[in-house]
Formats: C-alpha cells, structure tokens, sequence
C-alpha cells in the first residue's frame, strides 16, 4: 500500500501547488491504476495479490527488504 500512497502524495503536493496559484483551480482526482497488496508473513514469507501475472516474483522480490528500499532514499 506504500506505493499508492506515495502516488497520491505527489497528486496531492501537485493539487496545493495548483490551489496556490489559481485558487479557483479544478483539481485531479487520485484513481489507483491496479488493485493489489502485500502483506508479510513472518521473515521468510509472504502473501501477494496482483491483478496481472503470478506472484511468485513479487513475493521474492518483496522479501529481500520488504521493499522499504523503494521510499527510504
């Protein structure tokens, strides 16, 4: 959920910076592109749901650092 939460962030930020320059300004409404998430189960495993593909990838990849490297820059 880390992710779509920054992307709605960054709407977010963008909408204030419209409001501040144009007050009566229509702003963008945040839609997610793809319903998913990860949860974790303990260190060695995990649980994904993805609307496309098979999760065995995601599942490896999420679990080398739970993937806070993506937002701890």
């Amino acid at each position: 959920m880390g992710f779509f939460a920054s992307e709605q962030a960054k709407l977010t930020a963008k909408n204030i910076l419209t409001l501040l320059k144009k007050p009566k300004a229509t702003l963008k409404v945040y839609k997610s592109k793809a319903a998913g998430g990860m949860v974790t189960l303990g260190r060695k495993k995990g649980a994904v749901q993805i609307p496309f593909g098979h999760p065995h990838g995601m599942i490896a990849l999420k679990q080398k650092d739970l993937l806070a490297s993506m937002y701890l820059k």
